[in-house]
């Protein structure tokens, strides 16, 4: 469930309902869902039945806001989201009614919106900027598109007075790719954060299927990775599915999560997994440099 949900973006998303979200994340900070830079969050983690609409109960409705700002704050806790951006009134007095760790919303401003006026609000907690409007973008009434470019406007200008850099720049400073979008052969990194700027890098930037030019042979080495006490080679054919579901990994357990030697399908010790046991991952395509007896946790 957590690989769908992290390759959501990738599959056939309802873009009707995320595409005005996503025009503005690119237009204000260059980011997105579909490049991996951005994800959504919902205040009730769980789909209901009947819809949230169709829930009559103010109890019940009140009970799963709770439990879900509850979550929330948890989930943004052990992640590195740093921007939260937040869509609606409904979103932004539910977090100011619920205890959200240290944060206070406060208005900054005001946008107009048709006969009315939209709010503005900035709030931090434990390092995360909070920006939020008070206009849904998602109005069945429809929002013009004046008021985007301004609400766009007022992102990118707010956030240029922090020390907030978008993940997209990020990942395309540590990214070194040749003309055809395949990463630089022989490049040699180290496992942790170095390797995952450089992957997440590759992903945002190139759409090749793998990491290197296979042309008519693939299973050769590619990137060397620097691990604790060993060192691996992966190889050109490692696909771009592989690296996004690695990438996916780290977001869960970060960058210095262990990794793994573990058998192939022959009984051979020559398979090394950038995840903790119980995962794997199809088309990851790394191996040790030495040969090994035994199976070893990195």
């Amino acid at each position: 469930m957590l690989a769908d949900c992290a390759g959501y973006f990738h599959r056939n998303p309802y873009n009707t309902w995320f595409e005005p979200l996503n025009e503005l994340l690119q237009s204000a900070v260059g980011d997105g869902y579909g490049n991996g830079t951005a994800c959504h969050l919902d205040l009730v983690q769980w789909a209901t039945d009947p819809v949230w609409g169709g829930i009559s109960d103010p109890k019940a409705r009140r009970a799963l806001l709770i439990e879900g700002v509850r979550y929330l704050h948890a989930q943004l806790e052990h992640s590195r989201v740093r921007l939260v951006l937040l869509n609606g009134r409904g979103v932004i007095d539910q977090l100011s009614d619920q205890p959200f760790g240290s944060l206070s919303l406060t208005e900054v401003g005001l946008i107009p919106m048709g006969r009315t006026t939209c709010a503005l609000v900035r709030g931090t907690d434990a390092g995360i900027t909070f920006l939020g409007w008070s206009t849904n973008l998602r109005s069945s009434f429809g929002v013009p598109k004046t008021f985007k470019a301004e609400l766009a406007d007022w992102l990118r200008n707010h956030l240029a007075d922090t020390d907030f850099e978008p993940l997209a720049n990020q990942r395309r400073s540590a990214v070194d790719l040749t003309s055809d979008g395949f990463l630089s052969s022989g490049l040699v990194l180290d496992a942790g954060h170095e390797l995952f700027q450089t992957l997440s890098g590759r992903l945002a930037q190139s759409e090749q299927a793998t990491i290197g030019d296979v042309d008519s042979y693939g299973g050769r080495p590619h990137v060397r990775i620097r691990l604790k006490g060993l060192d691996a080679v992966l190889n050109a054919d490692t696909t771009r599915s592989a690296v996004r579901d690695h990438l996916s990994l780290v977001d869960r357990h970060g960058s210095e999560m262990s990794w793994r030697v573990v058998a192939n399908k022959r009984g051979r010790i020559n398979k090394v997994l950038p995840a903790p046991a119980g995962e794997t991952i199809r088309g990851w395509y790394c191996y040790p440099v030495t040969s090994l007896d035994a199976p070893r946790r990195l």
